[in-house]
């Protein structure tokens, strides 16, 4: 990476006294205008050289750092776990799996789970320093959330700011049930007799409400809108189905009726689903042997089978097998 940093370096400071240059000669020398430097365009020329050689010298360079960035997201998962492990009078005999961490972009959505167990694991280990707990938090942060506390150092003072500073971006209640309710508004119609679409409606449904209920909202009157936002979703057969099921009532039904409807839905169509059939086997691989071990045919028996099942061309006039004309040869 050394060596990679002080090639572009070098590039660098080569075009900037290049460009100084450039600049001196054109106020010193005036009559370079009709000079073959200005007219050849040999700063142009060597302007895209320089740019062909940044572009060379940053790609592998920003695959080293991206393999870099891997290795040191992997180290840093591994004492996290030892430390939780420590702190949480773990051992590796419980037979749990190690917890994993997930970096966090700046997702809305995703802040409350994520500051959740970054506080359990992190925040609340006794047995870390701030300044570990900064390097923690800047290394499962990217994208947006990593430009807001990036370029803080990792020492124990800076940890808090960083911290409060997530949290004032991200905790925000009414973003979050904003983001949850385009969810329920916006989204895919489920093909007719898809499963699996079925039921990932459903399961956005129920993620979305429990979000917004999370956070304070109270959803328990929202049934009738909720079974309209799904409804319109769904294959006019379906929706058939869900009218037929109510019958005659006046009694409004309730979401919770509807979602088990749909998992009955899943379940059947599920169930109906085509298995996958068995693959044929080739036909020198059946019973009874190769065809190599099978007797070669002769030209007599070909001759037999070509023929075989052709109706008989008996003569009229007398019990051979020919044509009627021969017998008049």
């Amino acid at each position: 990476m050394t060596a990679v940093e002080a090639a572009q370096n070098q590039s660098y400071r080569l075009w900037h006294d290049i460009t100084n240059l450039n600049s001196l000669i054109f106020e010193m020398y005036p009559e370079v205008l009709q000079h073959e430097y200005h007219t050849g365009n040999r700063y142009t020329t060597a302007h895209a050289s320089y740019t062909t050689l940044e572009t060379r010298i940053a790609t592998p360079k920003d695959a080293i750092q991206e393999e870099i960035d891997a290795r040191d997201a992997e180290q840093a998962q591994n004492t996290l776990a030892m430390h939780s492990t420590a702190y949480m009078g773990g051992s590796s005999g419980t037979g749990l799996p190690k917890i994993k961490l997930h970096t966090f972009s700046g997702d809305f959505k995703r802040w409350g789970s994520f500051s959740q167990l970054f506080s359990d694991i992190v925040i609340d280990n006794a047995l870390l320093k701030n300044s570990q707990k900064m390097h923690y938090l800047k290394t499962f942060t990217e994208k947006e959330a990593h430009q807001l506390i990036g370029n803080m150092p990792s020492t124990d003072d800076s940890f808090e700011p960083a911290w409060n500073l997530l949290k004032n971006r991200y905790s925000n209640p009414r973003r979050v049930v904003a983001s949850h309710l385009e969810d329920l508004l916006v989204g895919e119609s489920v093909p007719a007799r898809s499963a699996a679409k079925l039921d990932a409606l459903l399961l956005s449904n129920q993620k979305a409400l429990d979000s917004i209920k999370a956070q304070g909202v109270p959803v328990n009157n929202w049934d009738l809108m909720i079974i309209h936002l799904t409804l319109r979703r769904l294959p006019p057969a379906v929706r058939e189905d869900w009218e037929t099921s109510l019958g005659l009532t006046d009694t409004m039904p309730t979401y919770t009726q509807l979602h088990e409807f749909l998992k009955s839905k899943v379940r059947a169509w599920e169930n109906l689903e085509p298995a996958s059939e068995p693959k044929k086997q080739p036909e020198n691989h059946k019973s009874g042997g190769s065809r190599s071990d099978k007797q070669p045919r002769t030209k007599s028996s070909y001759t037999a089978a070509q023929y075989k099942g052709k109706p008989r061309r008996n003569c009229p006039l007398c019990p051979e097998e020919h044509y009627i004309h021969k017998n008049f040869n």
